[in-house]
């Protein structure tokens, strides 16, 4: 293990947001870093440790009761459960299907055996079938409840809100300035809010999604309604952007994604593909959620102590779901190592940037609402370390990335 007085040095200049601001023609930097001093080693309330785990070289790391649903509500990856969910929020379930609901969800993983909930969550969830898109009550897939076109309309409102005062700071730091009538294209783009908004702000926008989880479709409510509510500026699709889209060469003015990069286990194929499809002095702007941050773990990879899912080998990670989730376990194994890229630190991120041929104009990191730094101690430091030795604070303050980058 690192030395850990080494580890408390390093920890006594870290804080939980960095800005770098890079202008085209020099390179600025601010630090605001800042800690405040906490044990050596992490220790939970005694009261909240339902268990250990042990590694296999011998470390023990606590299983704390509600630490990973108070980060993510990680039972809502399972669609037998969210159908339920939406059905008890609109008081359609009886008590025997609310008790059922609880009982399965636990206090930090499922209680019962996926097929077991389905078999009592299926026909509850039928017997609704008007509240649904058609085709989406089946098992496996998630509910997709039907869409309200007045709550799409307000989302879209509050994206295109949000939109104009990114771009606003965006050309107030004179990187570039956005106009009405660029080309743009979002990467992940889900249920399309954002790409819907940047049409109705006059940008001609494509929104790519590659549907992992299965939950929507080309043809659904939610695309059609906002195709209908943006008009022909904007172009809904399902792709995969590390295989490679159909369209021409520089064709796209910015790119834009959300949470979605640490999802993208071919960095460098997005990358390449980004940079084709991006015009010469072409913009991306992206945000993501770094899988070392204390929440990057995201909803199935969270585990029951502060970087957990950081702190682990790849063996002793996966065996922590078969020992502690067992009804989770292969949905997680899967989840984990098909969807989340663990190697992606932030040195790893900026280098694959430049890399691929862009120049990096903006980086901040943020914690956002957490508090990472109060549980951040040097045992946790050196252990994420072991795992990946590139590992730096930043990488575990940081719950939030968001940059700039321009094609060189």
């Amino acid at each position: 293990m690192r030395d850990l007085r080494g580890a408390a040095r390093q920890l006594a200049r870290a804080a939980g947001r960095r800005v770098l601001g890079v202008a085209p023609d020099r390179h600025e930097a601010y630090s605001g870093l800042r800690y405040r001093a906490v044990p050596s080693r992490y220790e939970p309330p005694t009261e909240e440790v339902e268990t250990w785990f042990t590694t296999e070289a011998g470390k023990r790391l606590a299983v704390e009761r509600g630490y990973r649903y108070g980060l993510k509500q990680g039972w809502l990856m399972y669609p037998s459960l969210r159908g339920l969910r939406h059905l008890r929020a609109r008081g359609l379930l009886g008590p025997q299907e609310e008790t059922f609901l609880s009982e399965s969800i636990g206090h930090r993983t499922l209680t019962r055996a996926l097929d077991e909930i389905d078999a009592v969550a299926q026909p509850v969830i039928a017997r609704h079938a008007t509240l649904w898109e058609p085709g989406t009550v089946e098992p496996g897939r998630f509910p997709v409840p039907t869409p309200d076109a007045a709550a799409l309309r307000r989302d879209v409102d509050a994206q295109m809100a949000q939109f104009r005062y990114r771009f606003r700071k965006l050309e107030e730091s004179g990187h570039f300035v956005p106009r009405a009538g660029m080309r743009t294209i979002e990467v992940g783009c889900g249920r399309g809010l954002a790409s819907a908004a940047l049409a109705r702000l006059s940008f001609r926008a494509v929104g790519i999604d590659n549907n992992y989880h299965d939950n929507f479709d080309s043809g659904g409510g939610t695309w059609r309604i906002l195709r209908e509510m943006a008009g022909t500026a904007l172009d809904l699709r399902l792709g995969d952007i590390t295989k490679g889209i159909c369209d021409d060469a520089g064709s796209f003015d910015i790119i834009l994604s959300t949470s979605v990069l640490e999802h993208v286990g071919d960095l460098p194929a997005a990358l390449a593909e980004m940079h084709r499809l991006l015009a010469d002095g072409g913009f991306m702007i992206h945000g993501y959620n770094p899988f070392f941050s204390l929440n990057g773990g995201h909803a199935l990879g969270i585990l029951d102590t502060p970087w957990g899912h950081a702190r682990l080998s790849e063996a002793d990670y996966l065996r922590y779901f078969d020992q502690l989730r067992p009804f989770e376990a292969a949905t997680a194994r899967r989840w984990v190592s098909g969807a989340l890229n663990r190697n992606l630190t932030i040195a790893a991120m900026q280098r694959s940037l430049t890399e691929a041929g862009f120049c990096i104009l903006s980086w901040e990191e943020s914690s956002g609402k957490l508090d990472p730094a109060a549980h951040l101690t040097p045992d946790v430091l050196a252990d994420a370390q072991e795992t990946c030795a590139e590992i730096t604070l930043a990488d575990l303050l940081a719950t939030d990335v968001q940059f700039v980058a321009a094609k060189r």
